[in-house]
Protein backbone atom coordinates (compact mmCIF):
# COMPACT_ATOMS: atom_id res chain seq x y z
CA UNK A 1 0.00 0.00 0.00
CA UNK A 2 1.45 3.46 -1.06
CA UNK A 3 1.06 6.46 1.57
CA UNK A 4 1.08 9.92 1.18
CA UNK A 5 2.04 12.72 3.30
CA UNK A 6 -0.94 12.36 5.71
CA UNK A 7 -0.94 8.85 6.50
CA UNK A 8 -3.95 8.16 4.19
CA UNK A 9 -3.58 5.02 2.65
CA UNK A 10 -3.64 5.35 -1.68
CA UNK A 11 -4.48 2.54 -3.62
CA UNK A 12 -1.73 1.18 -5.63
CA UNK A 13 -2.37 1.06 -9.26
CA UNK A 14 0.43 -1.34 -9.93
CA UNK A 15 -1.90 -4.52 -9.38
CA UNK A 16 -4.95 -3.18 -10.83
CA UNK A 17 -6.74 -5.95 -13.21
CA UNK A 18 -6.38 -3.28 -16.04
CA UNK A 19 -6.88 -6.05 -18.90
CA UNK A 20 -9.56 -7.49 -17.27
CA UNK A 21 -11.39 -4.26 -17.00
CA UNK A 22 -10.49 -3.72 -20.63
CA UNK A 23 -11.94 -6.59 -21.55
CA UNK A 24 -15.14 -5.88 -19.81
CA UNK A 25 -15.48 -2.64 -21.44
CA UNK A 26 -14.69 -3.82 -24.99
CA UNK A 27 -17.24 -6.19 -24.72
CA UNK A 28 -19.63 -4.14 -22.88
CA UNK A 29 -19.29 -0.93 -25.98
CA UNK A 30 -19.47 -3.53 -28.71
CA UNK A 31 -23.13 -4.61 -26.86
CA UNK A 32 -24.09 -1.51 -26.28
CA UNK A 33 -22.79 -0.34 -30.43
CA UNK A 34 -24.55 -3.78 -31.53
CA UNK A 35 -27.47 -2.94 -29.60
CA UNK A 36 -27.86 0.51 -30.76
CA UNK A 37 -27.31 -0.62 -34.52
CA UNK A 38 -30.25 -3.40 -34.38
CA UNK A 39 -29.83 -6.25 -31.82
CA UNK A 40 -26.87 -8.24 -30.55
CA UNK A 41 -29.56 -11.31 -31.28
CA UNK A 42 -29.81 -10.05 -34.82
CA UNK A 43 -27.88 -12.57 -37.61
CA UNK A 44 -27.17 -9.55 -39.88
CA UNK A 45 -25.16 -7.55 -36.49
CA UNK A 46 -23.33 -10.32 -35.40
CA UNK A 47 -22.03 -10.94 -38.37
CA UNK A 48 -20.95 -7.37 -38.94
CA UNK A 49 -19.82 -7.28 -35.80
CA UNK A 50 -17.11 -10.59 -36.18
CA UNK A 51 -19.04 -13.72 -35.45
CA UNK A 52 -18.07 -16.78 -36.40
CA UNK A 53 -20.21 -18.93 -39.29
CA UNK A 54 -18.43 -22.00 -40.55
CA UNK A 55 -19.13 -21.00 -44.49
CA UNK A 56 -17.83 -17.58 -43.80
CA UNK A 57 -14.42 -18.68 -42.02
CA UNK A 58 -13.58 -21.73 -44.60
CA UNK A 59 -14.01 -18.69 -47.05
CA UNK A 60 -10.73 -17.31 -45.21
CA UNK A 61 -12.07 -14.73 -42.72
CA UNK A 62 -10.34 -16.36 -39.96
CA UNK A 63 -10.04 -12.93 -38.45
CA UNK A 64 -13.49 -14.40 -36.66
CA UNK A 65 -11.97 -16.61 -34.52
CA UNK A 66 -10.51 -13.72 -32.88
CA UNK A 67 -13.40 -11.25 -32.94
CA UNK A 68 -16.18 -13.64 -31.90
CA UNK A 69 -14.91 -13.50 -28.30
CA UNK A 70 -15.70 -10.03 -27.76
CA UNK A 71 -19.19 -10.18 -28.56
CA UNK A 72 -22.21 -11.78 -27.23
CA UNK A 73 -25.40 -13.04 -28.51
CA UNK A 74 -28.17 -11.71 -25.88
CA UNK A 75 -27.92 -9.49 -22.56
CA UNK A 76 -27.97 -12.78 -20.70
CA UNK A 77 -25.22 -14.09 -22.02
CA UNK A 78 -22.59 -11.19 -22.00
CA UNK A 79 -23.80 -10.71 -18.32
CA UNK A 80 -22.42 -14.83 -17.00
CA UNK A 81 -19.55 -14.39 -19.10
CA UNK A 82 -19.21 -10.68 -17.68
CA UNK A 83 -19.71 -11.83 -13.95
CA UNK A 84 -17.40 -14.99 -14.96
CA UNK A 85 -14.50 -12.73 -16.35
CA UNK A 86 -14.98 -9.95 -13.33
CA UNK A 87 -14.85 -12.44 -10.63
CA UNK A 88 -11.62 -15.46 -12.39
CA UNK A 89 -9.85 -12.50 -14.63
CA UNK A 90 -9.18 -10.28 -11.55
CA UNK A 91 -7.46 -12.73 -9.40
CA UNK A 92 -5.93 -14.61 -12.89
CA UNK A 93 -4.68 -11.31 -14.01
CA UNK A 94 -3.12 -10.76 -10.49
CA UNK A 95 -1.25 -14.17 -9.82
CA UNK A 96 -0.13 -14.42 -13.56
CA UNK A 97 0.32 -10.39 -14.43
CA UNK A 98 -0.99 -8.75 -17.11
CA UNK A 99 0.96 -10.16 -20.11
CA UNK A 100 0.68 -13.55 -19.35
CA UNK A 101 -3.15 -13.42 -18.17
CA UNK A 102 -3.58 -11.32 -22.11
CA UNK A 103 -1.85 -14.46 -23.77
CA UNK A 104 -3.88 -17.12 -21.20
CA UNK A 105 -7.33 -15.39 -22.33
CA UNK A 106 -6.46 -14.44 -26.14
CA UNK A 107 -4.67 -17.69 -26.84
CA UNK A 108 -8.00 -19.49 -24.74
CA UNK A 109 -10.39 -17.68 -26.81
CA UNK A 110 -8.83 -18.34 -29.88
CA UNK A 111 -9.03 -22.06 -28.98
CA UNK A 112 -12.12 -22.26 -28.13
CA UNK A 113 -13.34 -20.32 -31.38
CA UNK A 114 -11.33 -23.06 -33.08
CA UNK A 115 -13.72 -25.95 -31.40
CA UNK A 116 -16.21 -24.10 -32.02
CA UNK A 117 -15.45 -23.86 -35.33
CA UNK A 118 -14.46 -27.17 -35.95
CA UNK A 119 -17.71 -28.48 -34.62
CA UNK A 120 -19.92 -25.67 -35.69
CA UNK A 121 -23.22 -26.38 -37.90
CA UNK A 122 -22.93 -25.00 -41.01
CA UNK A 123 -25.89 -22.55 -40.02
CA UNK A 124 -25.01 -21.54 -37.00
CA UNK A 125 -23.23 -18.06 -35.82
CA UNK A 126 -21.56 -18.23 -32.87
CA UNK A 127 -19.51 -15.83 -30.32
CA UNK A 128 -18.49 -15.21 -26.88
CA UNK A 129 -15.71 -15.52 -24.55
CA UNK A 130 -16.52 -18.57 -23.07
CA UNK A 131 -13.72 -20.58 -24.81
CA UNK A 132 -10.99 -17.80 -22.97
CA UNK A 133 -13.02 -17.65 -19.49
CA UNK A 134 -12.57 -21.57 -19.47
CA UNK A 135 -9.03 -21.24 -20.15
CA UNK A 136 -8.69 -18.26 -17.39
CA UNK A 137 -10.56 -21.30 -15.12
CA UNK A 138 -7.98 -23.69 -16.08
CA UNK A 139 -4.90 -21.57 -15.78
CA UNK A 140 -6.50 -20.80 -11.84
CA UNK A 141 -6.78 -24.57 -11.38
CA UNK A 142 -3.40 -25.53 -12.74
CA UNK A 143 -2.23 -22.74 -10.19
CA UNK A 144 -3.46 -23.99 -7.10
CA UNK A 145 -3.14 -27.46 -7.84
CA UNK A 146 0.83 -26.46 -8.12
CA UNK A 147 0.57 -24.68 -5.05
CA UNK A 148 -0.73 -26.98 -2.52
CA UNK A 149 1.55 -27.50 -0.28
CA UNK A 150 2.20 -23.25 -0.36
CA UNK A 151 -1.89 -22.29 0.22
CA UNK A 152 -2.38 -25.69 1.96
CA UNK A 153 -6.68 -25.97 2.78
CA UNK A 154 -7.05 -22.55 0.79
CA UNK A 155 -5.78 -24.26 -2.20
CA UNK A 156 -7.82 -27.25 -2.02
CA UNK A 157 -10.65 -25.35 -1.32
CA UNK A 158 -10.03 -22.88 -4.26
CA UNK A 159 -9.73 -25.98 -6.44
CA UNK A 160 -12.75 -27.43 -5.96
CA UNK A 161 -15.04 -24.39 -6.28
CA UNK A 162 -13.08 -23.76 -9.42
CA UNK A 163 -13.50 -27.96 -11.32
CA UNK A 164 -17.07 -27.36 -9.70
Amino acid sequence: MIEDHMNVPLRDTKNRPIVTFFMLGTMSFLFLAMTALGGSENPEVLMRFGAMSGPIIASGEYWRLFTAMFIHIGFAHLAFNGISLFIFGRLTENLFGKTRFTAIYVLAGLLGSVASYTFLNAMTIAAGASGAIFGILGALAAYFFVQQKLFGQLAKGNLTGILI
